[in-house]
């Protein structure tokens, strides 16, 4: 899905946007795996287990 959004960030833009809207896009694009990575954190921060609720969350996620 990233490499649509990609296309469509080359397509539709004027030479002049590409870098701007490029710059705005990947920060946010990377901010996604900093909050799941925050989650899963807090969620195994208290654990006595290593990763218990990360290969948990990781099998139910596709459902």
């Amino acid at each position: 899905m990233w490499i649509a959004e990609g296309f469509l960030m080359m397509a539709y833009l004027t030479e002049a946007q590409k870098g701007t809207f490029i710059s705005y896009f990947w920060p946010i694009f990377n901010l996604g795996a900093v909050v799941g990575s925050v989650v899963a954190f807090g969620t195994n921060f208290h654990s006595t287990e290593l990763g218990e609720q990360s290969w948990k969350r990781s099998l139910c996620r596709p459902l």
